[in-house]
């Protein structure tokens, strides 16, 4: 019988799930993406990784998104929520 604290009951993921989701967001080259293709996209490389803490991820990576007052933003927030459609856009901060 697995235990919290066994290894096996709680798998980890080789990297967090917001490095899989930039490296996603990046196949799209710039092009807007939807939530749920990000959350196929990541469980194609990392099949553990649950779809509500991939989408808050997302949420906590997008600088414009309306729940960021509740969500604790992420990393550089590389992501970018655009206005009318609703979707999400992948950007680089410029240097």
């Amino acid at each position: 019988m697995l235990t919290y604290q066994d290894d096996q009951a709680v798998p980890k993921l080789a990297k967090p799930t917001w490095f899989y989701i930039l490296e996603a967001a990046e196949e799209f080259k710039g092009k807007p993406f939807t939530v749920p293709q990000i959350i196929d996209k990541v469980r194609e490389r990392a099949p553990r990784s649950k779809p509500y803490t991939i989408r808050c991820n997302i949420y906590g990576l997008t600088p414009n998104h309306y729940s960021r007052k509740t969500i604790h933003p992420l990393r550089n927030m590389p992501l970018s929520n655009t206005l009318e459609t609703g979707n999400f856009k992948h950007w680089k901060k410029q240097v």
